[in-house]
Formats: C-alpha cells, structure tokens, sequence
C-alpha cells in the first residue's frame, strides 16, 4: 500500500516537472529574440563617406560582453549601446540602437559633418588622452579623425594649431560655408608660430594676415575693400602681405 502511493506520488511529481519544463520551454521559445543585425549609415553629402558598415559590425561584435543573435529584446541594453558607439567612434555624430518588427536588431547611424580640414605641425589634443595631427572639425565643433584614402574639397589649416583655436576656426569655417565669395578665395589658412592666422586666397600672389578670428568679417570687408580701390591700380602681385591684423587698418606689405 505505502508503495504505491510512494509510486503514484513519484508519478505526479514527475508529470508536474514535465508539464512544468514544458510550458517553460514555449515560454522560453515564444519570447522574441533577435536573429541578426541591420545598419543603416546617413552621409551628410555623397562624397564625404568615412563611417563604414563593417566598421560599425566590428565595433559591435567586439564590444566586450556583446552578443546579439538569440538573446531576447530585454537582454540587449540597446541604450547603452548607442552611447558605447558614439564614444567609441569619433566620426559618428549619433548612434540609435533598437529592434524592428523582424526581429532584427536595428543600428542607425548619423555621421559628423566636417566642415574644415587640420594638418597640424604638432599633435593637437582632443581630450580623453588622445591627440590627433591629421584631423577634420565638423559642423558642431568636434573634432573627428581624418581617414586614409578619404578626401574632400574642404578649407585646409596648416601650422602650429594648438586647442585655443578649434573654436574659433571652427566658427570661421561656417562663415565661409555661407559667403560665396570667400568661400571660394580662402583656400588655406596657415596658423604661425606666435598663433596668428594667415589666409591663402586662390588669386593674387599674397596673404591675409588677420591675426585672430576677431571681428573676422569686418576685416574681410576691410580686404574687400583694398581689392576693389587699391588692387586695380597697385596690381594683385604688388603686395606679399594685407595685413588687418588691427581692426581698422590695411597695410600692404611688399
């Protein structure tokens, strides 16, 4: 008697663990899970494309603890992934992580938009125990890091550029992105030694030496106004110099 109610005790035991293994293996099965991931990348013009997609997957697939196919919504904190790229790549502007309707996990990504173009004589530091030579500052006044066999028509800095001129160079470039006329002048812009800025314009045998980025449109104007009054008459190759350095004043330098 006493063993088989041990028997048909053990029995029920054994069909409630089945049942129980059973419903959590469907659990376990219908809950969404992901099957593989999509990037899609948003250029901010066609020539200036420096974020790949392998670089992105890469990126991804390497991140220490990641893993993606099989694990369920809930066990990929998509939030922190989108932070983890855009701190881990300096050309992206913004990172958004989440999953689609087919199970994918989706990575849409914004890149900078560089405006000006560095080549400094000497490592400029961009913060977080990193310094770049060769280096693009884009619309929002990031510096992102130049990339080999990659290059677009953009102003070119060359000299001693040091962290104090980043903003003010970067400012400068969004004023020639909306003047046409010294948009297509200013095609080099040389920092000396003493921090001065020196711009090269296409035409004529001469520089611009304004010093600071200071009341730069003034002293543009102040350019503007030699080439139309004293250019015609003195000829373009006369001067090596204009100097405005001092707001108010032009001096032809020979």
């Amino acid at each position: 008697m006493v063993k088989t109610v041990f028997k048909i005790l053990g029995i029920a035991l054994l069909l409630a663990y089945l049942l129980g293994a059973g419903y959590l293996y469907g659990f376990w099965r219908s809950e969404p899970r992901y099957r593989g991931i999509r990037i899609d990348i948003s250029y901010p013009s066609d020539d200036a494309h420096f974020v790949t997609e392998a670089s992105i997957r890469q990126l991804v697939t390497n991140k220490p603890g990641f893993r993606c196919k099989g694990r369920t919504y809930g066990e990929v904190n998509t939030l922190e992934l989108s932070k983890y790229i855009e701190e881990k790549n300096r050309l992206v502007r913004h990172a958004s992580c989440y999953h689609t309707p087919d199970s994918l996990l989706r990575i849409d990504i914004e890149q900078r938009d560089p405006i000006i173009r560095v080549k400094s004589a000497s490592a400029v530091n961009v913060g977080d125990g990193h310094s770049m030579v060769d280096f693009y500052i884009d619309r929002d006044g990031a510096m992102m890091p130049a990339q080999f066999g990659t290059a677009i028509q953009l102003p070119l800095v060359t000299g001693f550029v040091k962290p104090k001129h980043i903003q003010p160079l970067h400012d400068f470039a969004l004023f020639l992105k909306d003047d046409d006329f010294w948009s297509a002048e200013v095609t080099q812009i040389y920092i000396r030694e003493n921090g001065d800025a020196e711009l090269i314009p296409r035409v004529g045998d001469h520089s611009i030496l304004v010093g600071s980025f200071d009341d730069i449109e003034q002293k543009l104007d102040n350019v503007m106004t030699f080439y139309h009054k004293v250019m015609p008459r003195k000829g373009w190759n006369l001067y090596k110099v204009i100097n405005v350095k001092f707001n108010g004043q032009v001096v032809g330098e020979k």
